[in-house]
């Protein structure tokens, strides 16, 4: 597995692996509030690219998603705000989500 900073590539990844990480049992209601989260974060002034991160199989595939940004009160910057993180069913409970936390740009914080 890797971890590296999302590129413009990775959106429609992104967006699957949230949908299927975040999915209803019975399938029904349509997409995730996750898998469109993202999408409104990336355009919010509170949007910090350092901190957007994919994990990748052996193989380059995204299986993995993590991302932090501004938490804004009246216009101010006040907190780092973590999520959502979303790792694809078959890669969960397999250290994805340990990992993200153990890479940088995380590692400062």
């Amino acid at each position: 597995m890797l971890i590296r900073r999302e590129t413009p590539a990775d959106v429609d990844a992104i967006r699957a692996v949230h949908s299927a990480a975040f999915a209803t049992a019975d399938g029904g209601g349509g997409a995730p509030v996750e898998a469109t989260l993202v999408d409104a974060l990336r355009v919010d002034e509170g949007w910090l690219p350092t901190y957007s991160l994919v994990a990748t199989d052996s193989d380059g595939q995204v299986v993995g998603h993590v991302v932090a940004t501004r938490g804004l009160v009246g216009g101010a910057p006040v907190a780092l705000c973590l999520g959502p993180l979303g790792v694809l069913p078959d890669w969960q409970r397999r250290g994805v989500g340990s990992a993200f936390r153990y890479a940088g740009p995380f590692d400062d914080l």
